[in-house]
């Protein structure tokens, strides 16, 4: 055999041309695997920029230093929170809701009261604490021979005045509102001018109310 001979049948007996691909491959994957894997669970990634080829590894910061050439960098996957945005336009408006539940006190008569000697309460109504809108009415009777000035008033504090002819009747209506923190009593108070006045058919409404706006 002569010494060409020897020389090829040695160069077909190394590795084939075929593996070379595949192992450059394999070590491609596993480089990358560790580099990856290596990533903390910050959401924070961290690299080495190289300054020269431009290059960029991944690393895990806490095991691993850029070198000299490289700039380090880091980024999020999150980022960090933006401004506040603008007001939205306003909603439309929604459905008015069932009325809610209403108490209310009331205090009639239908006879004729004595005799209005100067200030007299004619009616009192005791009521809860809450809030509440009030009325009242009540007519008066004038029997004198000349006319007089009536006026009535709640203990609120709304009032009203008229002029009673002699032998007339005017009717006084009244309404108020008011918040009690605790029990109290309503009272409608009249008194006339002259002699002879009379109060009849008088009322006093207090309607019990979730909040007085």
């Amino acid at each position: 055999m002569t010494t060409f001979e020897r020389s090829s049948k040695q160069r077909s007996i190394g590795t084939p041309r075929w593996r070379l691909p595949l192992f450059a491959a394999a070590v491609l994957v596993v480089t990358g695997g560790s580099a990856y894997a290596g990533i903390p669970g910050d959401n924070t990634i961290n690299g080495c920029y190289n300054k020269v080829g431009g290059g960029l590894r991944v690393i895990d910061a806490t095991v691993t230093q850029c070198k000299s050439n490289e700039t380090p960098i880091s980024w999020n996957e999150v980022g960090p929170e933006g401004p506040v945005g603008p007001i939205g336009p306003q909603g439309p408006q929604g459905a008015m809701g069932a009325a809610g539940a209403s108490d209310a006190y009331v205090a009639k008569s239908r006879g004729a009261s004595g005799l209005l000697d100067g200030h007299v309460d004619i009616v009192a109504l005791t009521v809860p604490a809450g809030d509440y809108v009030i009325s009242a009415k009540t007519r008066l009777l004038n029997g004198d021979t000349v006319g007089q000035i009536v006026e009535c008033r709640l203990s609120t504090g709304d009032f009203s005045t008229g002029n009673v002819i002699a032998g007339g009747d005017v009717t006084i209506p009244l309404q108020d509102t008011a918040s009690f923190a605790a029990t109290s009593t309503l009272t409608l108070r009249c008194f006339g001018t002259a002699t002879n006045l009379y109060a009849a058919n008088w009322v006093l409404t207090a309607i019990g109310v979730g909040v007085l706006h």
